[in-house]
This record gives C-alpha cells, structure tokens and sequence, in this order.
C-alpha cells in the first residue's frame, strides 16, 4: 500500500504557515507600561502627596485649614480606602490645589510617547465649583517644561451625585523624565455656599 506522505507533510506546512501569519497579523503586541498606582488601600498611600494653598506647599495630611485632606474609608469606589478632600472654608482665591507625588518617566527613543492617566473621582456639595486635573512635565533637571499634551485642564470634575471615570491620553516631550497630577479646586468666593468635598480612586498612570 503507497500513500504519498511528502504531499500530505507540504500541505499541511502550508496550512499551518497560514493560519500563523494571519494570527501574528492579528494580534500585534501593545507596549504599555505602568508607572504609578494609587489605589489608597492604607493611610500610608497618602504619606508623600502635597496640597498647596496661595503658594504654600506641605505634606497633603498636614493641611487642616482652608482645606483637610485625610484617608477615607466610608466612601471607596473601590477596596478600602480612597484620598478625601473637604473644602472647609471659603477663600479670598477659591482655588485650592492636591499633587500627586512625582512621577518618574523613562527615557525612551522612540516618539511620541503618550501618557494614559485613569481614574475615579466625585465632587459633592456646593462650596467647590470644580475640580481641574491638569499634570505639568519636568526635565532630568526636575524644572517644569510643559503642560501634558500642551493643555493646562485635562479633564473637568463637576458637582454631580456619584462617581465619574476620568480617563485621558497625552503625549509628553522627548526630555520629560517625570510628571506631576494636579487637582486644583475652582471654587467660588463669598457665596455662602455649603462646605464640599472631593474623593479619588483606583488613580493609575501608564505609559505607551
């Protein structure tokens, strides 16, 4: 009995050299790295944050007037803690500021590079007209050069009931070797209005 086994062996060769090279072609590979990841399960995830007040900057939990800044756990979206901040008193400016610790960004030769930030946020009450995010880039030298994708407000958080997802993309500089978030608080003076408050979670920074 003959069977033609060299026939049988290249087509299927074929077959299966198809089927690889239209699964390759499929599924290319995303190269996304994590720099930064907040998701304030402990008191400590607030340790080297900062809050900033008419010039003034200190360690977020220090701050106790215009406004406090303090581990939350009754109002997580997610786990067992998130970062709260009670606007507590209305101010000659309004504006009020949280930043992030610094943000390392890898040297990295190929352009662009694009920063992806997620989050969660909520703003209740009525002190605190909004929440900007905005996140300012440094050099090796850490002196600020531009505003992520040259745009100062990244993303807006209004008063509303319940949680809103913030995410958005931005492109940073060649130089950029880390990033700082801010959330500054527009509120608006001598309105009488009541006290408010912001709280943020599962905050993560990627690169891609």
């Amino acid at each position: 009995m003959h069977y033609n086994l060299p026939y049988l062996s290249r087509r299927h060769l074929a077959i299966i050299g198809a089927l690889l090279g239209a699964s390759l072609q499929a599924a290319p590979a995303t190269d996304v790295h994590l720099l930064a990841k907040y998701d304030f399960e402990t008191p400590a995830a607030l340790k080297e944050w900062t809050g900033e007040y008419a010039g003034t900057y200190k360690a977020a939990i220090s701050w106790k007037t215009p406004f406090l800044i303090e581990w939350d756990q009754a109002d997580a979206h997610s786990g067992s803690g998130a970062l709260r901040v009670s606007f507590i008193e209305e101010t000659a400016t309004g504006n009020k500021t949280v930043l992030t610790p610094s943000i390392d960004v890898p040297a990295k030769s190929e352009l662009p590079r694009t920063i992806i930030i997620r989050c969660f946020a909520k703003l209740e009450g009525g002190q605190a007209a909004s929440v900007e995010l905005r996140a300012l880039q440094r050099n090796a030298d850490k002196k600020p050069t531009k505003w992520l994708d040259d745009t100062k407000t990244l993303a807006t958080v209004n008063v509303a009931t319940g949680w809103q997802e913030i995410q958005i993309e931005g492109s940073v500089l060649a130089e950029t070797r880390s990033i700082g978030l801010m959330f500054v608080n527009i509120g608006i003076p001598g309105q009488g209005k009541p006290l408010s408050y912001l709280v943020l979670d599962d905050l993560t920074v990627e690169m891609k």
